[in-house]
């Protein structure tokens, strides 16, 4: 995968990270929030923020 796919995909990972489950999917419906990606790029958004990829690990309690 080139660096700008990677950038990109990293990117809109970082906004998704925190968000609630139905946001998220909002965000990935969202045309504009996916503006220029490939659809094979798009998938992979998909599967990498539902599996929280790039998100904090949560706290130890």
């Amino acid at each position: 995968m080139s660096p700008q796919r990677q950038k990109a995909i990293r990117q809109r990972l970082g906004v998704l990270q925190d968000m609630p489950e139905s946001a998220r999917n909002q965000h990935l419906n969202d045309p504009n929030f996916t503006r220029g990606m490939s659809e094979e790029d798009k998938a992979m958004l998909r599967d990498l923020s539902h599996m929280h990829v790039g998100a904090p690990d949560p706290p130890n309690e």
